[in-house]
């Protein structure tokens, strides 16, 4: 938000890629499944950062950042 995109042939590919994206249905469904393992990593982060964490906020972040690894790893091999 505050360095907005201005260079028109880079937003074309943004916009290119979400359109293949989105009509890729098998794609779309296994990021879907991949991403509902990602918690709300602001509040663990600040839970950290408080130490007010518990183990359970540690096993939710790793899960988290192994399914945000997986959607990356499944978007840049289609």
């Amino acid at each position: 938000m505050l360095k907005p995109l201005t260079n028109i042939d880079e937003i074309k590919s943004r916009l290119d890629f979400v359109e293949e994206f989105t009509k890729n249905k098998i794609l779309l469904d296994k990021t879907r499944k991949k991403l509902e393992f990602v918690s709300n990593i602001n509040s663990i982060l600040n839970r950290l950062a408080l130490n007010r964490a518990n183990p359970k906020d540690l096993i939710n972040l790793k899960k988290s950042l192994q399914s945000i690894l997986e959607v990356y790893e499944l978007i840049n091999k289609e």
